[in-house]
């Protein structure tokens, strides 16, 4: 781990005043001068009473949850700790261990509680002795382990222990054991029942549910009414449940018909329809059958490996598609038709087969529903022949269809249709060729083409179409149109003829079309098709010609006016504008003098004036559609976490308007507005945010023969969206240029999640895990694992071991957290999370995939549970690995009887088997408690495995407000066990212990309390500690360190960059020999932070080491503040830069040096060999990589405690080992790191124990390798050696069933000359039965 340094420019009065300025002015403690503490006395006798103990009984009830009361003293503040401190234990193989089961059974049992003493507020108190003595409930208990913490926190604890009980199982009397299937519980009124005695069971099935059956599992007995009667052995039974929802019969087959007119085929080039279909018939009758899904169904294409994608957005281009369709039905009063796997769906006529893996059954459930999609049969893509278009002018080819392309196989149809101004006047001349071929019409003129294999090309021989011209012939207010084909002529009439007059004060000169004027009797031939004004001429007068409209010479529209005088004013009205059209403008089409025309009155109003000059001319009305009402489809409102994705900022949100609307949607634009009006637009890649207000902005251009309503009169609607869910506002408005521009503003709220239960594929094994894609199929993970999802079939997995998998990203409450971490939602819109793991340990492997959740929530006060994350407890085995956990919210105020516990990952992993792996956190965790002192971190609270690759940001937070109690916080974890492993974390998180009693709190950017091993870790976050009555201890790696006198705390190759009130590496080291007080070492760790104390704060005890650790942070002590009571402290090789700050002399065993040797390389060889590097840019040493790869795991062993285990790793054909380490406890953590490629050999011994080899191949990737001994004899390797021992060995020895490989080691108690006779099998047997040990 290579790190550049951070430039110290600042002096350290600038440092701590930037420090405390950072902190909130509430958190700023008032610090108290410290407490000295005196013993007043002894505690001597004690008396108390608890209701919830009383003396053992077979098959009697454990009470969990204690509530003491302490009768006396009343005044040396001594109490009892209630609540789950106190337990019941049971001795087994030689030792006392927790008894956890449900009721007691045969054996010795003994209450296990703790009485404390705490000093008074001037600091006195009272200490607990070996001569105080306790009576509970008038039972005297006996004295056991003294916790004496008086001199440095005026508290002391003392372990009391009950009498033994014997509870003992009479001859005939029997276990009865009642288990329950799943989707209810059961239980016998009776756990032990003697032969003959009647037993009663109750069965209480959960909603939707009924006992199916008393199912006898062992015991030979008959269960009838619910009873039944013990024999002569024991008894196991299982209720088994069903559904009580009742199936009316299976539904066999579906009928549904496609959208009419849709071609639903794969033709290459067009885009996939979405499927809808209406549901015709079902057999039997169902009328909640429905298309599930979407709604609608949809397109798949093959892959290459067989697989089939969705395929919605992309045209049709080569491959195999084909069609699926989901149906879905619901459970109604109890009462269902089953979907099945045999289902079959009619699709137009053609059978669809069901796909069996899409097929989910939820019609156990009260509110139950069942699912199956059908898929089509396969299709081929098909290919288009393209049609094309040879006619002349005279005629046009009119596809039935509408498109100039036709698929393969398929039929063509068209007709031949005239272009404007010809007719067809020789039907029997019109000749249509396809590709050459004359083809002929049906009797509706319609020309099909069928089976099309090839491309089109279609010829009509438009010979038998003729033009023809429209002649519009005026004379004084007189109109007739006449139609004359191409070549024919017109004759001139008189004006009589004509049926016209000629105008007051005027004479009529003939008829004019264009520039020349025709007399009456000559002839007009007609050139070809158009239209051809023909206007009578009078001498004095202009002619007015108003083509769909009528000219007056009055005001009042009575006198019809044909011509008019130079500068005569006469009166103009247009025709009722057709239908869907309005009338727009007037416009001069002809004016027959350059420059003469006139001018109107108002050229936008249907009736006016119109001044004429000196032409003739030809005035007409313009019709466009008005648009007053714009429509505006597809829109939907912004939504928390959706981003703009459209690079190029033409983006209009999936937005169209109707077909045919004449206008379009432009270019359009969003805008975030929430704090005024923006310079510029949102662009690819800009996030919607929940509180943001948006503006949409649309452009809307007209086409055609439109034309704006006036802006006050125009309407605008969203389909799809309630009116009241948006403002709009025109912004822009043009009738000229035709535009304008529609402004939509939105508020994007927090909407609630929806987190229905679906079930996900898979089974739950570690061969087929559930696999997780979407909010509903997680939440139905946690309600499996936690027993409160009712499910309709049988699981091969135990709930709480069931093995899942993340298939995507998954986000629960979008946008859940502000950039400051604070809550950005209404939280009565929140999903809240409940944890796997909530209500029985989580024993499986949950595996992340690499992807992420976002948006957990849960903020809650008062007596809940004390476990919350996102896995609130682990039992053995429990893993969870290569996950996220982002945008996330987890605290809880816990008011409840005892420790609560929170993290992002897992709350509570105490066994030595649980692992977390490359788990990332993001978000706010914390807890509070009224009573006892919360216990945070960033990915665990307590550990008591292995946590590896794990990195946390954001907020953790542990904090007590209760007087006396500790808060523990961790970035990584909140506490660390003796066997607990940290390696190769970092922690980026603002973590924080608070306490506002007179507590201790710990806070540490690894671990808040350590007693096992980190390793390979950085801080980069700030970590704080307030406290009102007392102190905190706050270590950029570790808050408080300590082991068992046996294993030493490790904390080694770690470092510090952050900057805060506290220590680099660890705060304070408490080493006296206790539990979770032992040894600890120091090693391989530099701090380059401003903080108080460079490595350590404070060192007290024995067995502490701190070595090859650097300082070149500013600090006021820079390696450590103070050495209490450690004259045996080994601490070498620790160096700092030599400055003027620092305000005390430098420690002995540790030397200042100066910038420059840190620079060149001086410190680096003083360091420890193997584990330093210098790069040509680093300031001082960091820590490089370290070359091979790492072995380590477990250790476990039997027998004592304080026994020591020798692990030895033996490089190939070598009797001296490379790796050696010596370990105490039964179960212990080694790690072998820089182990170099090869093959080795791991040998483990122990007194008392068989040593074991292992083989260890040893490539590039770390070697996890756990490692178990037996004691001498012990062949099962349970950790006792008994008479089934024995059995096994002589059965070897017989030739029976022979024992093999560390079997037969183990049996080998005789010569240990490799072989098992009965001698063995003898001894054995004797020391099983404590006539002669082997040991």
């Amino acid at each position: 781990m290579k790190h550049k340094a951070t430039k110290r420019i600042l002096s350290l009065l600038l440092a701590m005043v930037m420090l405390i300025g950072l902190l909130p002015t509430a958190a700023i403690p008032a610090f108290a001068e410290e407490t000295t503490y005196s013993k007043a006395g002894e505690v001597g006798a004690v008396t108390a009473e608890c209701e919830s103990f009383t003396e053992p009984e077979l098959g009697a009830e454990i009470k969990r949850d204690f509530n003491f009361t302490v009768t006396s003293p009343s005044d040396q503040r001594v109490s009892i700790t209630s609540g789950y401190s106190a337990y019941w234990e049971k001795f087994s193989y030689g030792f006392w261990e927790k008894y956890t089961e449900a009721a007691f059974n045969d054996g010795t049992y003994r209450l296990q509680l703790t009485m404390n003493s705490f000093a008074f507020s001037d600091g006195s108190y009272y200490a607990l002795s070996s001569s105080t003595t306790l009576t509970l409930n008038d039972v005297s208990f006996t004295a056991g382990k003294l916790y004496d913490h008086y001199d440095s926190q005026g508290l002391g604890s003392l372990i009391f222990y009950s009498p033994e009980y014997t509870v003992t199982k009479e001859e005939g009397t029997h276990l009865v054991t009642v288990t329950a299937g799943n989707n209810g519980l059961a239980s016998a009124d009776k756990v032990y029942g003697k032969t003959g005695e009647v037993v009663t069971l109750t069965a209480q099935p959960y909603d939707g549910y009924r006992l199916k059956e008393w199912r006898v599992l062992s015991g030979g007995v008959t269960v009838e009414n619910n009873r039944f009667t013990i024999g002569s052995e024991d008894v196991e039974i299982k209720a088994i449940f069903e559904s009580s929802n009742e199936n009316q019969g299976n539904i066999t087959q579906v009928e549904v018909a496609t959208k009419e007119g849709v071609d639903y085929r794969p033709v290459m080039g067009r885009s996939p329809e979405r499927i809808f279909v209406t549901i015709q018939s079902s057999t039997p009758s169902d009328d909640t059958l429905g298309v599930g899904g979407y709604g609608y169904g949809r397109w798949q294409v093959k892959q290459p490996d067989g697989s089939w994608e969705y395929c919605m957005d992309e045209p049709f281009t080569y491959g195999t598609y084909r069609m699926c369709i989901s149906l879905d039905n619901k459970v109604v009063d109890g009462t269902y038709h089953a979907l099945t796997k045999n289902t079959v769906l009619i699709v137009d006529g053609e059978a669809w087969t069901a796909d069996p893996y899409s097929y989910v059954n939820y019609y156990g459930d009260p509110n139950g529903r069942g699912e199956i999609s059908f898929n089509s049969p396969e299709m081929d893509v098909i290919p288009l022949a393209n049609v094309s278009d040879s006619t002349p002018v005279r005629c046009y080819v009119k596809p039935t269809l509408g498109e100039f392309a036709v698929p393969l196989g398929d039929d063509f149809s068209f007709t031949v249709e005239p272009k404007d101004y010809y007719e067809l006047t020789d039907p029997d001349a019109l000749k249509v060729y396809v590709n050459d071929i004359l083809v002929t019409p049906d009797g509706d003129g319609v020309y099909t083409v069928q089976n099309v294999t090839e491309d089109l090309d279609i010829y009509c021989d438009g010979s038998g179409f003729t033009s023809y011209s429209n002649l519009t012939i005026t004379a004084n207010g007189k109109t007739v149109t006449e139609k004359i084909f191409n070549g024919g002529t017109y004759t001139f009439k008189t004006l009589a003829e004509f049926g016209a007059t000629v105008p007051e004060n005027s004479t009529f000169t003939g008829w004019k079309i264009g520039k020349k004027t025709y007399q009456p009797g000559e002839t007009y031939t007609v050139p070809g098709g158009g239209e051809v004004a023909v206007n009578a001429v009078f001498t004095g007068l202009h002619t007015i010609t108003v083509e769909n409209g009528k000219a007056y010479a009055d005001e009042a529209h009575t006198i019809p006016i044909s011509a008019a005088a130079e500068d005569q004013v006469i009166y103009i009205v247009a025709d009722p504008a057709p239908e869907g059209k309005v009338f727009s403008y007037w416009t001069e089409i002809e004016i027959s003098s350059p420059g003469g025309d006139g001018w109107f009155g108002s050229y936008d109003s249907a009736q006016t004036t119109y001044t004429v000059y000196y032409s003739d001319v030809v005035l007409a009305p313009v019709y466009e559609t008005q648009i007053d009402n714009i429509v505006i489809n597809g829109m939907t409102k912004p939504s928390a976490g959706v981003a703009i994705d459209n690079s190029d900022y033409s983006y209009k949100w999936g937005c169209n308007v109707p077909e045919d609307a004449g206008y379009t949607l432009g270019i359009s634009y969003w805008y975030d507005i929430t704090d005024g009006e923006p310079e510029f637009a949102m662009s690819d890649g800009d996030v919607f945010r929940i509180g943001h207000t948006y503006r949409f902005k649309a452009k809307i251009n007209l086409y055609g023969d439109t034309i704006l309503a006036a802006k006050e009169d125009i309407s605008v609607a969203l389909t799809g969206l309630d009116a009241g869910s948006y403002t709009w506002t025109i912004s822009e408005y043009s009738q000229i240029y035709e535009n304008m521009v529609i402004c939509f503003e939105f508020t994007c709220e927090r909407e609630e999640p929806d987190t229905s239960i679906e079930r996900p594929e898979g089974s739950g094994t570690v061969g087929d895990p559930f696999k997780i894609s979407t909010v509903g199929e997680l939440y139905w993970f946690t309600g499996f694992t936690n027993n409160y999802v009712a499910v309709g079939e049988d699981f091969a997995v135990e709930r709480n071991k069931a093995h899942a998998i993340l298939m995507n990203d998954i986000t629960v409450n979008p946008e859940l957290l502000t950039d400051s971490y604070g809550l950005n939602a209404n939280s009565s819109l929140l999903a809240d999370w409940t944890p796997i793991g909530y209500y029985s340990d989580y024993s499986g492997t949950f595996d992340g995939q690499g992807y992420s959740i976002s948006g957990l929530y849960y903020n809650t006060k008062g007596y809940q549970h004390e476990y919350y994350g996102f896995i609130a407890r682990m039992g053995e085995n429990g893993a969870v690995k290569d996950l996220t956990l982002k945008d996330t919210y987890f605290y809880t105020e816990f008011t409840g009887n005892g420790t609560p516990y929170a993290a992002g990952i897992v709350a509570f992993a105490p066994e030595t088997t649980n692992r977390i792996e490359n788990c990332h956190f993001d978000g706010v965790v914390g807890t509070e408690s009224s009573r006892y002192g919360g216990v945070a971190g960033g990915i665990t609270a307590v550990i008591g495995g292995k946590i590896q690759d794990c990195t946390a940001k954001g907020r953790v937070i542990g904090a007590d407000s209760y007087s006396g109690d500790n808060g523990k916080a961790g970035g990584i974890a909140g506490q660390a066990y003796v066997t607990a492993m940290i390696s190769d974390c970092t922690n980026y998180a603002e973590v924080t212990c608070w306490d506002s009693g007179t507590g201790v709190g710990y806070a540490g950017g690894i671990a808040g309390y350590l007693a096992g091993t980190v390793k390979d870790c950085c801080n980069r976050g700030v970590i704080n500690g307030y406290n009102q009555g007392n102190y905190n201890y706050v270590g950029g790696i570790v808050g408080w360190a300590g082991g068992t006198a046996e294993q030493s705390a490790v904390i080694s190759r770690c470092f510090n960059e952050a900057s805060f009130a506290g220590s680099g590496i660890v705060d304070y080291i408490y080493s006296n020999g206790t539990y979770y007080e032992g040894y600890v070492t120091v090693k391989n760790c530099y701090n380059t932070g401003s903080v108080n104390n460079g490595i350590v704060g404070t060192a007290k005890g024995v067995g502490i080491s701190i070595t090859y650790c650097h300082n070149v942070g500013i600090t006021t002590k820079p390696i450590i503040d103070s050495i209490i009571n450690a004259d045996d402290i080994e601490m070498k090789n620790c160096y700092y830069v030599e400055t003027s700050h620092y305000d005390t002399d430098r420690v002995e065993m540790t030397e200042a040096m100066l910038a420059e040797e840190f620079a060149d390389g001086t410190v680096l060889a003083l360091l420890d060999n193997g584990h330093w590097t210098q790069g040509e840019d680093d300031e001082y040493p960091v820590l490089g990589e370290i070359p091979g790869v790492t072995v380590s795991g477990m250790v476990t062993s039997f027998g004592k405690e304080s026994e020591k285990t020798t692990v030895q790793l033996f490089p190939s054909g070598s009797e001296i080992p490379a790796f050696s380490v010596t370990l105490t406890g039964t179960h212990a953590m080694y790690s072998f790191e820089g182990v170099e490629a090869g093959t080795y050999t791991m040998k483990v011994s122990k007194a008392n124990h068989v040593t074991r080899e292992y083989t260890v191949v040893v490539g590039n990737s770390p070697i996890p390798l756990d490692a178990k001994i037996h004691l001498m004899g012990d062949i099962d390797g349970n950790g006792t050696v008994t008479t089934m021992d024995a059995m096994r060995a002589n059965s070897h020895a017989r030739g029976v069933t022979l024992l093999t490989d560390y079997a037969l080691k183990c049996a080998d108690v005789v010569g240990t000359d490799g072989t098992v006779t009965t001698m063995d099998a003898m001894r054995i047997n004797a020391h099983a039965k404590g006539s002669n040990l082997l040991w």
